[in-house]
Order: C-alpha cells, then structure tokens, then sequence
C-alpha cells in the first residue's frame, strides 16, 4: 500500500523496495500496489508498475462502500495476478535461406524505464547479439538483425487495467523459439531491394509508402506485404 508514509520511510526506501524492483526486472515478479492515500507516487519507480484500482483518487479518500467495492476490485486483481496465465505455442519454424550461419557480434544499449510523465526514473545497461545481412553489394544496402533468445512471455494487458480494450485479452504466456529481428524499421531503399528479389509465394510492391525518400522508414504497413516480405 503506497502512501506519503511508505515513500518517506528509509527502511522501505533502502531494504524492502530495491530488491522487490530489481525481482520485477530479472524474474518477471508481478508488482501490483494499492494507492492508499496522497502522496508522489509518480516521482518514484512505482509508477511505473500496474496500480490494483483506479488512481483518480486514493482509497482512504473514498466513501466505505466505495472502499468496498474497490478491495474487491483489488482481490480479483491479486487473483487474477496470482494465477498462471494458458500458454499458446506460436509456430517459430525458421526460414532457413543460407546454409551458412552467421557470425555474431556483442553490442551494448541502454534500457530506460518512465513514468506516466514521460520522466524517466531508471536506466540500466544491456547487451545482446547481432549479425548484418548485406543485401546489395553494390549500393551497400544492409539489413542489421538482432538475436532475440528463447523464453516466454505474457501477452495481453489484465482485466484491472484501466482504459484496456477488449482486444487485450485474454492475458496469456506465449512460448517463442529463437530467432532475429530487425534493429531498426525497414527503410523504402531496403525494401526496393528486397522486393526485386525472386518471389516467395507472392509478388511484392516495390514502392508502397507514399514518401519517396529512401532513407525513412517505410510508412505504409500492409499485413500481406510484409508476410512476402519476411521469406524473402
């Protein structure tokens, strides 16, 4: 329960908090508090987890059968919380292209967390692996791809959360293979030359955004082109 009492005492600031937080970051520790009376919530890195009610107002500014009704709202939340969630396996079967494989290299990044502000309230080095895929060796056009290793994750936002669609949900776990991503959008010049590559099951516009600069990021997503795109 977060009040101005919680955020001023030292020992939760220095013992409870930080391994809590750090829990959160490495093993996936779900953090759901209560907000129980005014206080500067967001100026700390709790604002950056799921709150279990409503933060229009906090709960001992509430009526008693307000209050009840929003302890409620918190046990299911907390259930809900509490329960693992049905995993889905998704088809990762890659597309093998090359029989060689490629040859990876170690880079650095930065992971910032912010508030509902904007504000950012922590930051932490990463790493992870990487390979270049040159796609013309005339004109230098190059694809960067991250390794993006095996795990699970939780896809969805919960019931509790504010402002969620329906669309959101179920929340479930999704077990993916490894496999590489892109480290940044695909420009127009890179999908020019991936698109007069040979056809993969369909054909491939050449030119679908409607900014002719080949340095941006193609601003035009078609589910079907980019499927063609993909294999290709």
């Amino acid at each position: 329960m977060v009040s101005d009492n919680f955020l001023a005492s030292e020992f939760i600031d220095k013992h409870e908090l930080p391994p809590l937080l750090a829990a959160a970051e490495t093993e996936g520790l779900k953090i759901i508090w209560i907000y129980l009376s005014y206080c500067l919530y967001e100026e700390t890195e709790i604002e950056a987890y799921q709150a279990a009610h409503n933060l229009s107002r906090p709960l001992d500014d509430l009526t008693t059968s307000q209050q009840n009704k929003v302890l409620q709202d918190i046990c299911q939340a907390i259930k809900q919380a509490s329960l693992p969630p049905p995993i889905t396996k998704v088809d990762t079967t890659p597309i093998v292209t090359k029989n060689e494989q490629p040859t990876l290299s170690t880079f650095e990044f930065s992971v910032v967390s912010v508030n509902a502000q904007g504000r950012e309230i922590s930051r932490r080095r990463q790493s992870a692996q990487q390979f270049t895929e040159n796609l013309d060796n005339d004109y230098g056009v190059e694809l960067e791809m991250v390794a993006i290793p095996r795990g699970i994750f939780t896809m969805g936002s919960p019931d509790s959360e504010a402002g969620r669609s329906n669309s959101e949900g179920p929340q479930h776990l999704v077990k993916i293979a490894p496999f590489f991503m892109g480290k940044y959008p695909v420009t127009q010049e890179q999908w020019l030359v991936v698109a007069e590559f040979p056809q993969v099951n369909r054909s491939l516009n050449p030119n679908p955004s409607y900014k002719e600069v080949s340095c941006i990021p193609r601003l035009l997503s078609v589910g079907c082109s980019v499927k063609a795109f993909k294999p290709r």
